[in-house]
């Protein structure tokens, strides 16, 4: 074997899919996992490589059993961390594949004089260090954000790793570091957190109880930037603290969210309610959800940050008939355009994916528009394109079962935009459980086995979305001879065509911006209904689950469970927790949820156990390089027996 290998009997070939006119895709077995060395680890995608953490040798120059990291362009594995004799922890890679940030207890620099774990940056066999070296220090160092090239990363720790920490109180300061250290976090004595930075890392983000500057006079957690040296005000500086949701690209426009009333920007302060706001550089504060008067969620931006979407049940235009959440639009210029109207029923529309020029919106609802053959009142994918907001094109298949959204790639107008449904979408699929799908020029197909019992969870795709990754127990190729969780590459061999009917567009038009004809007492549609509603009640259940998708392996894990405003849900389900520790092999714990009962327009926080040994048992993982996940398959259930099976995933730390 060369130090470039290669794996025999790794790729299948799945038949043409005719329900989704789609063409042949290629799987392959990324890496094998064995009953000996456990279950290889997925890192990231790079470019058109994959990168992931096994202990199994794979190539001639891997001298040890320890985990490292490695490689695989196309059928090529290369191993990335030669000449380790230790454990190499993966923790961020370059967008092209080049450079890798690490962390490991081996010493790769002469100054490197303890047995501390370590980060480093290592490009070819230059290894960098990034954290201090020599210290002898106790306290952990962690890493937050990399820039897209991985030669800058942002650190938290509680220890001074530059002497200029004023804090006294042992609270995490944060760290800009490139070879050399600096500190993001001055004048802030208190917890400072990082909660989102531009793509070269120039400005950051961070909250902070701290009174920073003088124009912060609250002692509430406010959101500040760090770039060049100088710590300036995000939020208002006032109330009871706000949230960071997103910001452009390159850092310069910051959007939060804030129940301090600002009636001078337009804030209707009869009801106290979130409202969106966005600050460009160090001008004054805008707010983005001018009218709303109920509760606001921030759904995405263009990469410049001109564009903004948010959903309210506040009707914003005229076209806006209905209380139903929905998803608006607040272009460059101020316009407001609402993205989901001309439903023949309307339930709750949820932003998933936003194009770079801002203009296409990919979204999560159970609306039912009849002109594309939607009439399920189950969740769906969506695809709208402003400005010509009336057009919906269905991007999840005619299924009648809920979608859940993974990913688009790339980020464009037209790009790739992959899902997971129990429907059976394609006639190879048999199994009955959730499967990845993929709709690619507006034909849907099979990217997952399908014909297996077990699950495939979606791992992240290609820029150009032609591969896409995924794990799973089942054993689809010769190759894979264990029943270990194993990684997979599905890749089209060509696009989709279309299948779904063109959509009608509506009229008259959503913006707020152009004169409407007077607003109907009823809801409009899209089209008109192919055939008449049912009598009975159908209505897909209103419920979500949410809650942090990174969180500790400490005692408990939280869910959220939110119910919509028409009535009460019921939530039950699974809970199954998957720790891969490239040493011990994978450890797994499944465990019912208790059945929790929740109000209309309410939600609920619900704490899952972690048993003291399976806590251990992740970060002893986490030690050797693997991971753990908490994936929960839930039922939600209204009074009419009405069900759907969202479903949530948490990768522990």
């Amino acid at each position: 074997m060369t130090a470039s290998a290669l794996i025999a009997g790794s790729a299948v070939l799945l038949a043409d899919v005719p329900a989704a006119h789609a063409d042949t895709r290629s799987v392959t077995l990324v890496a094998p996992g064995t009953v000996v060395y456990g279950s290889p680890t997925f890192n990231a995608v790079a470019g058109d490589a994959v990168i992931f953490s096994s202990s199994e040798a794979l190539t001639a120059d891997d001298l040890d059993t320890d985990v490292d990291i490695y490689r695989r362009d196309g059928d090529t594995i290369r191993l990335m961390t030669p000449g380790t004799d230790r454990t190499v922890v993966f923790e961020a890679v370059s967008m092209d594949g080049s450079t890798l940030v690490v962390s490991t207890d081996e010493a790769f620099s002469p100054a490197d004089t303890d047995n501390d774990t370590d980060m480093y940056r290592l490009t070819g066999t230059t290894w960098t260090p990034l954290t201090p070296m020599g210290s002898g220090r106790l306290a952990p160092i962690r890493l937050e954000a990399a820039s897209a090239d991985g030669r800058r990363v942002v650190l938290s720790s509680n220890a001074d790793l530059t002497g200029d920490v004023i804090s006294s109180g042992g609270d995490d300061d944060l760290y800009l570091s490139d070879g050399t250290i600096r500190l993001l976090t001055p004048g802030a004595d208190g917890d400072n957190r990082y909660v989102g930075s531009s793509s070269d890392l120039s400005r950051v983000f961070f909250t902070t109880s701290s009174q920073v500057v003088p124009a912060d006079g609250n002692n509430y957690s406010d959101i500040y930037v760090s770039a060049a040296g100088t710590v300036s005000l995000v939020s208002d500086g006032v109330g009871d603290g706000d949230e960071f949701v997103g910001s452009s690209t390159d850092g310069t426009r910051a959007y939060t969210i804030s129940r301090d009333p600002h009636p001078e920007l337009g804030d209707d302060t009869r009801i106290v309610s979130p409202d969106v706001f966005v600050r460009a550089g160090t001008g004054p504060l805008q707010l983005v959800s001018v009218g709303a008067q109920d509760s606001v969620r921030f759904g995405g931006t263009s990469a410049d940050g001109t564009v903004a979407y948010f959903t309210t049940m506040t009707s914003l235009v005229a076209s806006d008939t209905n209380s139903a959440t929905d998803v608006y639009r607040r272009g460059a210029d101020g316009q407001l355009d609402v993205m989901t109207g001309g439903a023949s029923w309307s339930g709750t529309s949820v932003p998933k994916s936003v194009s770079a020029d801002g203009s296409t919106l990919v979204v999560l609802t159970n609306n039912d528009y009849p002109s594309v053959g939607d009439q399920d009142h189950a969740d769906d994918l969506y695809r709208v394109t402003w400005p010509d907001v009336g057009t919906k094109k269905l991007l999840s298949g005619s299924g009648e079962r809920p979608v859940e959204f993974e990913a688009t790639s790339p980020s464009t107008n037209d790009g790739r935009v992959f899902f997971s449904t129990a429907d059976a979408l394609a006639t190879t699929e048999s199994d009955g459980t959730p499967d990845i799908y993929v709709n690619e020029n507006g034909g849907v197909a099979l990217v997952s086995d399908g014909t297996r019992p077990e699950r495939a969870y979606f791992l992240g795709a290609s820029p150009d979305g032609t591969s896409a990754y995924y794990e799973t127990f089942a054993q689809i190729v010769a190759a894979d001879t264990d029943d270990l969780l194993d990684i997979y590459r599905s890749t089209s061999t060509g696009r989709a065509t279309p299948t779904s009917p063109p959509a009608t567009p509506t009229s008259p038009s959503s913006s707020s911006s152009v004169p409407t004809s007077p607003v109907s007492t009823s809801a409009p549609t899209v089209g008109a209904p192919s055939t008449p509603a049912p009598a009975i009640d159908t209505t897909a259940p209103t419920g979500a689950v949410t809650g942090p998708s990174t969180q500790r392996a400490a005692r408990s894990l939280r869910l959220v469970l939110s119910c919509g405003t028409t009535e009460a849900c019921t939530f039950s389900g699974t809970a199954r927790v998957v720790v891969k520790d490239p040493k011990d092999g994978a450890t797994r714990r499944s465990s019912a949820l208790p059945v929790t009962t929740v109000a209309a327009g309410a939600q609920t926080t619900v704490k899952l156990k972690l048993p003291r040994k399976l806590r251990a048992a992740v970060r002893t993982a986490r030690s050797h390089g693997g991971d753990a996940r908490a994936s929960f398959e839930i039922s939600v259930a209204d009074s009419a027996g009405n069900v759907r099976a969202p479903t949530f995933r948490i990768t522990l730390r």
